[in-house]
Parts: C-alpha cells; structure tokens; sequence
C-alpha cells in the first residue's frame, strides 16, 4: 500500500528526516489539523490537553496526517510543513526546559 498516487502531480521536498509530499491535499489543511500538527513538538500527553482529545484521538489525527501529506514520522511532518510555508516555525507549540 503506497500512499504516494502516480497520477497526482506532486513535489518531494527531500530533507533528511524524509519527504512531504506537496499535493493539493496538502495545500488544502483545515484549521483542525494545523492546530494539531502545531501541537506536535510537545509530548503528548501535553498537546492532548491542549487540544482537549484523547491520546487515542491525537495518534489517529496524526497518522491520519501522515499519510495525508505522504510522510514516514512526525520529524517529517513538521520540518516539511514549514519548508514549504504552510505554518511558519514560531507557529509551533514547544516546551522551554
């Protein structure tokens, strides 16, 4: 199962934690899940409060993302949003330790 379609013209931008497939499902991304991807850098059980699901629900968001945006983990997911200029990187949620 690929979820890379070959009839969909789409752009790879490589970086080394892997590749975002740019389609127009990608240009497309509701508020819901730029909330959620924004949330991705902090851990889990953190991000789900602020979202206010269940850790259950964010997994399921997620993979639903990667797979919409053909990517392989989270690293991917966030590095490619911002490379291709869907969320700028002070958009992001992020633990100051």
């Amino acid at each position: 199962k690929s979820s890379r379609n070959c009839n969909q013209k789409s752009q790879l931008i490589w970086k080394g934690c892997g590749a975002l497939m740019v389609t127009q499902a990608a240009l497309n991304l509701t508020v819901l899940e730029l909330d959620t991807i924004k949330q991705l850098c902090l851990p889990t059980k953190v991000a789900c409060q602020n979202l206010g699901i269940s850790q259950g629900a964010l997994h399921m968001r997620t993979k639903r993302l990667l797979e919409k945006l053909g990517v392989e983990n989270q690293r991917a997911l966030v590095v490619g949003v911002i490379q291709f200029g869907l969320l700028p990187a002070d958009a992001f949620a992020f633990r100051r330790f």
